[in-house]
């Protein structure tokens, strides 16, 4: 049975806190002068971790200490929380070796050959059983269990996994402890992502994930600018990028299994910073002044300032038009003025493919290049896998051309 010999850390969890799962990607970023990027993804699968509160009384307490003093220092098994599995009916040697619940969208799937754990009330009192096979509709053991288990005990994954910190254990009264620990799981931490059904525009999808708004959604200008100082003369400034890299944080709230392994697909797909994606600023930044239809190729704003600060720029040449059916991403071309001073038209690349008017339930967002701006994701689970969790994340936009390269020449600047 693969890690028989390892200490089981079958400590219960408290669900007073959230526990927090983190995991992280490892990428290797080789950013050039004009904001074109060269990424790679370095580690195979991410190293995860998980943050859990114990509540210790009578004998687990005891239990906890000769715990850590004479195994916290190894390798363990621990249990992958979320995924608790209630026992439907009761377990016994001469009933079954299988356990029927949906496994889709769930951790289970890639635990065939790791260890389980069932346990009801204690952590002294509990049982380790192997798992041979995962389908759709359960988990199958290699062997019966040694003892019946009845209908509401709990099934959970174990992992190999080190104790990377344990907290300060806080003694309410004499038989009572209260702890927090991280555990790193050691070895792979694989999963497979569901196929993107995101739009696709010149070869990458459109993020359409939207922040839930909850919070006020924020974003980081910044330029990528050298500054040229002899400390005697003039100074002389230089905008490499000639444009703002746009940085944006997003929170969502994640309730029930499908939402959270739509996040893991969505991370795992991106492999952290290795990925990249057309990202809108989720912000109505042009509305629509005049009805258009499907096969037009122009479109008429309310006038922002748009010609007049330059038109289709880096970094705002492309918009994302929400409506109800979906999310058409286009190239502004030109913009020229309107028949009146309030509006602005623009040009695009393609036909929209459908009518819009104004009015509509719609909103039109300047779109960019971008990739996550983090290989480290934390995720807030506040139960098992069908109760809440939430996520977030950085965004940062980058320059997504490649040009030959060049010497770079900047004018010594002169005294007057």
């Amino acid at each position: 049975m693969a890690d028989a010999d390892l200490p089981v850390f079958s400590f219960r969890a408290n669900w007073r806190e959230p526990m927090a799962e983190r995991l992280g990607f490892l990428t290797d970023v080789l950013a050039a002068t004009e904001g074109a990027e060269q990424r790679r993804s370095v580690r195979q699968t991410p190293r995860r971790s998980f943050e859990a509160d114990f509540l210790l009384t009578g004998s687990e307490r005891t239990f906890w200490d000769l715990f850590i003093n004479a195994l916290g220092g190894g390798e363990v098994v621990a249990p992958l929380y979320w995924e608790t599995v209630t026992l439907p009916a009761t377990l016994t040697a001469t009933v079954s070796n299988r356990v029927n619940f949906d496994t889709t969208r769930r951790e289970w799937a890639y635990h065939e050959g790791y260890l389980a754990l069932l346990i009801r009330d204690s952590a002294l009192d509990y049982e380790v059983v192997e798992i041979a096979s995962v389908d759709d509709g359960g988990v199958t053991f290699a062997a019966p269990p040694a003892r019946s288990w009845t209908k509401g005990a709990k099934l959970l994954p174990l992992r190999r996994a080190v104790l990377d910190q344990v907290g300060d254990v806080q003694q309410p009264s004499a038989g009572v402890g209260l702890v927090t620990a991280e555990l790193r799981v050691v070895g792979p931490n694989p999963w497979t992502p569901a196929a993107d059904a995101s739009p696709v525009y010149g070869g990458l999808p459109v993020f359409l994930s939207e922040p839930n708004w909850v919070e006020a959604l924020t974003a980081q200008q910044s330029r990528e600018v050298a500054l040229l100082d002899t400390d005697v003369g003039l100074t002389y400034q230089v905008d490499a990028t000639g444009r703002v890299l746009l940085g944006q944080a997003h929170r969502w709230f994640l309730p029930g299994k499908e939402k959270l392994a739509a996040f893991r697909d969505l991370i795992y797909r991106h492999r952290g910073r290795a990925g990249a994606f057309w990202l809108p600023t989720f912000k109505a930044d042009f509305r629509l002044a005049e009805a258009v239809s499907s096969g037009a190729t122009q479109i008429v704003v309310a006038n922002v300032g748009y010609g007049y600060t330059g038109g289709p720029t880096s970094g705002r040449e492309y918009i994302a038009i929400k409506h109800s059916g979906g999310t058409i991403l286009r190239k502004v071309l030109s913009v020229v003025p309107g028949s009146t001073t309030a509006t602005e038209r623009l040009n695009l690349d393609g036909s929209l493919g459908l009518a819009l008017a104004p009015g509509q339930d719609l909103r039109i967002s300047f779109a960019d290049t971008a990739r996550f701006d983090t290989d480290e994701f934390e995720i807030m689970h506040y139960g098992g896998i069908e109760a809440h969790h939430d996520a977030s994340a950085l965004f940062r936009t980058f320059k997504n051309t490649r040009t030959s390269p060049t010497p770079i020449d900047f004018p010594t600047p002169r005294t007057a």
